[in-house]
């Protein structure tokens, strides 16, 4: 066996050991971050005022968790808000984007606090519904798709007292583009 042949099978042997545990720790890191997902919906708690839930994974405590769209539409007309829903998923890196860049802005959070109610909708949900053989993330794509005509994240929705959709944008870049859209979704 010549001396090439041999460092070329010691390389080789070296990548694919290194190969297998880059993979074995993704997987543990996605177990892991997955776990610490359900974790956190188990002690959820309903808000004491509007009976809704908060979503632990949005800023500053503004977007609650949608379970459905009558219900959201009918806090809204009762608080005299409109309604915005965020279509999102747990593992789409575009919306954890969107919420380290955008929504935590202070003065988005202070027109959403004060003009909107926000609902976050996870299309990649496991949870399964009770009673159904369907989970969260099943029934959110199904209302994003069939109602909104979309399958991408991040989508925000504005809705008026009627359920009737004013305004819609996806992935949003800048601040200044994401105020002007709130704004518009408030004539």
């Amino acid at each position: 066996m010549s001396s090439t042949l041999i460092i070329h099978s010691f390389v080789h042997s070296q990548f694919t050991k290194i190969v297998s545990v880059v993979v074995l720790l993704s997987v543990f890191s996605l177990a892991a971050c997955s776990e610490a997902k359900s974790n956190e919906k188990k002690s959820e708690k309903p808000h004491p005022i509007t009976g809704l839930v908060i979503e632990p994974a949005q800023k500053n405590g503004v977007f609650y968790q949608l379970n459905d769209l009558a219900t959201a539409i009918k806090a809204g007309k009762r608080q005299q808000k409109r309604v915005l829903i965020y279509f999102t998923g747990w593992f789409d890196v575009n919306s954890r984007k969107m919420e380290d860049r955008i929504l935590i802005d202070k003065e988005i959070q202070a027109l959403l606090a004060e003009n909107y109610l926000c609902f976050s909708a996870y299309v990649d949900d496991k949870q399964k519904i009770p009673g159904s053989d369907k989970s969260i993330g099943e029934k959110n794509m199904e209302l994003q798709m069939d109602r909104f005509k979309s399958t991408s994240q991040p989508h925000f929705c504005i809705l008026d007292e009627s359920g009737n959709l004013i305004n819609e944008v996806h992935n949003t870049p800048t601040v200044e583009a994401f105020l002007a859209f709130l704004e518009k979704g408030l004539k």
